[in-house]
């Protein structure tokens, strides 16, 4: 066995190292350690991926494993001259057995699997990733060719098992095999050969390198970089991947077998002395920390490692491998630019003294890049008003690094929140309790911010109203003067320093009952109410849920509804002609009365009617009505003599109009020459005398009048007429109108047609219930159909009003007719 050229093995002084002492008599460019010395020959090694060191003793026929530490064990006995070594992408050992010209696999229970056979000579072997073996033998069994001990062959054996094809014959001195993913590496010719791999093959003929420095390689290693360690006499030498051939160690002892560890340490067995020795490579360097995620397009890469070591950075799927040298104190940096989206996975490597020693096990990095920020809402509470303790919730949901923190505040301040699930997550809840009783009434800011691992960070809010001040009740319309019929509906209003007055809702409860469901206002229809006292409860509820703690109370009594005629009395003789009937009714103040088919006039718990009367008597029938609908009735009869032939006749007109009223008295059946004396307010004093003729009277004060005329004739006898005149007020009347058009606008607004129709005239029922119920779909919006009214006229049995109304910018008028209904109500005649 020859040496390497003089001009290759002489190192610098400054390149040899001796770590472990000089008594190893080795010059190399990594610490030394001895595992097993003084053993038989040893041939084939082969490290494990848990740096356990497996050798071949081929006078033996043993199989050794070693111990990192150094301690061995023998792993198999009995074989026939074991050679080369090998392990497959299982980890499983392969033996290249070549006293039986064979190839073995170690399975996990001991057994021995046969791969090959017929390989005369075997010796050397190197497993491809995709479980190919290549096999260096003499020649195969039955094949012509060279004399067996002057030429090898490499054969390729894909996979395991199968019939083995040359891929290569007539080889001088075969050495070695190495393989990486690249190419299949010999150590043959006085040469190292190279054979590039497509598609896992070898394909067309070798490269020759390294020819002139080597003389006879033997035994071959490849490193992570794709660098290849070749021994050669007492030496090992170092090819780069660039083709520079450089000294790695000498004074062995007839080296053989190479094979690089997990850690990048080389393995080298040395025939010679029967050792096993071990050249430490340096550990991976210690890379400062670096956050898992960034949103940044690069980040910087520090560590430390060996002084002047050759450092280069290999990215997944990059190309090029920048490299750089560490400083004298071992420092180094690169910026790694990253990928747009996901991870990006790196490999640091150091290779001492420059590049030309050991490549140590690579320190990985993982970085993903994440721009996006993650996406935050606020779940709760909503963009309206609160009050109290309010539950706040926002959600963030990051598909890329994931959400790292969520945070909630309330008008400025942070809000302690529980957080579901921890982060970091994909998606996280975070829900607080916020008491907002400590606040103004007002607006306020809820945020809520998210940052996600890559530190990407945003922010929401949202704008809610605090509103811990409850509104006050009132109740604005309802039963008069304490007394109501059986139906009757309330008018309730609400005030509020946040919530506007028509979003306020309602509740209310009847005599000391449970409160009813919240709604809308403002109008509270009870059902038929049982005669007796009775008291309504009204309470408002504004947006934010805070109710009136005082509610508004309204008490009232229900008469059962009856009428009485209380003169004449039953059986008593009246003149004939136009008798005045009065009587009393109870039932409310709405409560019309009629006598005969003639509106009565009602003041309070009285009604007072003129009606006429024949002889010989006369059925006299009152009947009251309550705005509901609901009736009672009384009758008697009296007996009626007939009037004289020259009786007097009195005709008020107007007889009904507002104060002040002038009311001329018209005289009818008069004797020539007759005096008359009026009592125009009926208390019993005349008022006017006059010869003949007719007579005025002005009324200033509202009321019911019945004046009584005296006529005198010539011969001193007397007979008296008696009228009936109405003097409304005004003021009353107006406000009794008025609120029969707003019950009409209520009853549309919420849709109850026979509510909304009841105010309507008899006569006129059928015109408008029609009209309302084409309208249907347009009444929640009354209110721009039907506006306010405006008192204009007041007649006898009859109010005029206007109504004004914009339409398309123009202003126009309406009239609007109220009547004295034929059962003695006010009602909606026209609009």
């Amino acid at each position: 066995m020859r040496a390497l050229a003089l001009a290759v093995v002489l190192l610098p002084a400054a390149l040899l190292t001796r770590p472990f002492g000089a008594d190893h008599g080795y010059d190399a460019l990594a610490p030394a350690e001895i595992l097993l010395d003084g053993h038989a020959r040893l041939a084939g090694v082969a490290v494990g991926p848990d740096a356990t060191v497996y050798v071949t003793e081929p006078e033996r026929g043993r199989l050794l494993a070693v111990s990192p530490e150094g301690v061995p064990h023998p792993l198999a006995r009995g074989l026939d001259d074991p050679r080369g070594l090998a392990l497959d992408p299982e980890a499983r050992l392969l033996v290249v057995e070549r006293g039986r010209a064979r190839v073995l696999r170690l399975e996990a229970d001991g057994r021995r699997a046969v791969l090959a056979r017929r390989l005369p000579g075997a010796e050397w072997i190197a497993g491809a990733p995709d479980g190919a073996l290549y096999v260096g033998a003499r020649r195969l069994a039955g094949e012509g060719g060279s004399a067996p001990g002057e030429a090898w062959v490499i054969v390729r054996l894909a996979p395991p098992g199968a019939a083995a094809s040359v891929l290569a014959r007539d080889l001088r001195g075969l050495e070695g095999l190495a393989l990486d993913a690249r190419a299949l590496w010999a150590a043959a010719d006085g040469a190292i050969l190279r054979w590039p791999l497509v598609a896992g093959a070898p394909e067309g003929p070798p490269s020759r390198l390294a020819a002139r420095e080597t003389h006879r390689a033997q035994g071959l290693a490849l490193d992570a970089r794709g660098a290849l360690y070749a021994a050669d006499g007492d030496r090992i030498a170092k090819l780069h991947p660039d083709g520079r051939l450089t000294p790695f160690a000498r004074h062995l002892d007839a080296p053989a077998g190479l094979a690089l560890g997990p850690d990048g340490s080389l393995h080298v067995v040395e025939g010679g002395r029967g050792r096993l020795v071990r050249f430490r490579a340096p550990a991976p360097p210690a890379l400062a920390p670096l956050a898992p995620y960034t949103a940044a397009t690069a980040v910087t890469l520090r560590g430390v490692t060996e002084a002047g070591a050759l450092i280069e950075l290999s990215v997944e799927g990059g190309e090029g491998t920048p490299a750089t040298l560490a400083g004298p104190d071992g420092t180094f940096a690169f910026v790694l630019p990253l990928r747009p989206a996901g991870p990006t996975r790196a490999e640091v490597l150091a290779t001492a003294r420059s590049g030309r020693g050991l490549t140590g096990a690579p320190a990985r990095v993982v970085v993903e890049r994440d721009g996006e920020p993650p996406v935050v809402a606020i779940l709760a509470p909503a963009a309206a008003p609160v009050r109290g303790t309010v539950t706040v919730e926002a959600r963030a949901a990051d598909t890329g690094s994931a959400v790292a923190a969520l945070a909630l505040a309330a008008a400025g301040r942070a809000l302690p929140a529980a957080l579901e699930p921890a982060p970091p997550a994909s998606a996280v809840t975070a829900r607080a309790a916020w008491e907002t009783a400590t606040l103004g009434d007002g607006p306020h800011t809820l945020t809520a911010t998210a940052v996600d691992r890559a530190g990407n960070r945003v922010s929401v809010s949202r704008v809610v109203v605090v509103d811990n001040t409850p509104p006050e009740t009132t109740i604005t319309g309802g039963p008069a003067g304490g007394a109501a019929g059986a139906g009757v509906t309330l008018t309730v209003a609400g005030e509020d320093n946040l919530t506007p007055a028509g979003s306020l809702v309602f509740a209310w409860r009847l005599d000391g009952g449970a409160f009813s469901a919240f709604a809308p206002g403002p109008m509270i229809a009870l059902p038929t109410l049982a005669p007796g006292p009775h008291t309504l409860e009204v309470r408002a509820r504004d947006l934010a849920g805070n109710e009136d703690p005082t509610p508004a109370r309204a008490t009232w009594s229900v008469a059962s509804l009856r009428v009485a005629i209380t003169a004449p009395a039953a059986g008593e003789t009246v003149a004939a002609g136009a008798t005045l009937v009065s009587g009393r009714v109870e039932g409310g103040d709405e409560v019309g009365v009629t006598v005969n088919g003639v509106p009565a006039v009602v003041r309070g718990a009285a009604f007072d009617a003129l009606v006429p009367v024949l002889p010989p008597a006369t059925l006299l029938a009152a009947e009251a009505t309550s705005p509901d609908g609901a009736r009672a009735s009384d009758a008697l009869t009296v007996g009626v003599t007939a009037a004289p032939a020259s009786g007097a006749v009195l005709l008020a007109a107007p007889a009904a109009g507002p104060a002040p009223l002038t009311v001329s008295f018209l005289l009818r059946g008069l004797a020539p020459g007759a005096a008359v004396e009026l009592d125009a307010d009926g208390d019993g004093t005349s008022d006017l005398v006059a010869a003949a003729g007719d007579l005025a009277f002005t009324y200033v004060r509202p009321g019911l009048y019945v004046p009584v005329l005296t006529v005198t004739d010539p011969a001193g006898a007397q007979v008296t007429a008696r009228a009936l005149v109405h003097v409304y007020d005004e003021a009353a009347l107006d406000g009794l109108l008025q609120a029969r058009w707003r019950a009409l606008k209520d009853a549309l607004r919420q849709g109850d047609l026979d509510a909304a129709t009841r105010q309507i005239a008899l006569r006129s029922r059928a015109r408008y219930s029609a009209i309302f119920r084409e309208l249907v779909q347009d009444l929640p919006a009354v209110d721009t159909i039907l506006t306010d009214l405006t008192l204009v006229e007041v007649r006898p049995a009859e109010g005029i009003y206007e109504m004004l109304r914009v339409d398309a910018g123009v202003t126009k008028s309406f009239e609007v007719r109220f009547r004295l209904d034929q059962d003695g109500i006010w009602r909606v005649w026209s609009f």
